[in-house]
């Protein structure tokens, strides 16, 4: 995330002259996904530290079945993001 960041934030200061300007740009293009990013690690936090045996059992089973092609295909919508291919003045 830090990488695609700074990618955008170098495209927003050289596209805009105004570092104001270019700051809520950056902000407004980058808040969508970081806030998505996030609130799926959380969840992911939160059940990977389940220590009733009975819900870890129920998450153990639920990681299984959804794994395959439905996970991959979530997985590489993330890692295929491309921040150089987004439109400044997208939003």
């Amino acid at each position: 995330m830090a990488i695609e960041d700074a990618i955008v934030l170098a495209r927003c200061l050289s596209g805009y002259p105004d570092p104001g300007a270019a700051f809520r740009v950056y902000e407004r293009l980058r808040y969508a996904r970081t806030a998505r990013v996030a609130n799926i690690s959380r969840y992911f936090g939160v059940i990977g530290q389940w220590k009733n045996p009975g819900a870890a059992w129920l998450r153990n089973k639920l990681m299984q079945l959804g794994s395959g092609k439905a996970a991959m295909k979530g997985y590489l919508k993330f890692v295929r993001y491309d921040p150089h291919t987004i439109s400044l003045d997208a939003g």
